[in-house]
């Protein structure tokens, strides 16, 4: 599992990207969570042109919502994640904050929200993406 803020300088990158070709070489599944964050991109289309480069390969990518559309151009989220998988990914995640997330790709599916009292949203996204992965 990896995520875009590694990629955005030298050595990290290098690193990054020789793990995720190893990873291929050996069979692994890889999942790859852009993680997008703009402000540390010196300009975003570099950024968004990687991430959907490492589609190419992974068996589940998975993006926020505003994700979506950036990396896809799709406003709809069901539209993005099926384009995520146009890109090369076997499983298209887009998650939808407190309306749930759906995945597109050789599996379909949508789930709901949970209601959860919101302290902070910082984490949240890994903390969906670590789940996903233990489940899977």
């Amino acid at each position: 599992m990896f995520g875009s803020n590694t990629l955005v300088g030298e050595p990290k990158r290098t690193l990054t990207l020789a793990a995720r070709r190893l990873a291929l070489e050996r069979g692994a599944p890889v999942l790859f969570d852009p993680n997008l964050r703009p402000t540390r991109w010196e300009r975003l289309e570099p950024a968004l042109e990687m991430c959907r480069e490492l589609c190419r390969g992974a068996f589940l990518v998975r993006v926020s919502d505003e994700e979506a559309r950036l990396i896809t151009g799709e406003s709809r989220p069901d539209a993005a994640a099926e384009e995520l998988c146009r890109l090369g990914a076997r499983l298209g995640v887009v998650t939808l904050g407190p309306d749930g997330a759906l995945v597109r790709g050789e599996a379909q599916g949508e789930a709901p929200g949970v209601e959860v009292e919101v302290v902070s949203t910082m984490g949240a996204g890994d903390a969906f993406m670590g789940t996903l992965a233990a489940g899977l």
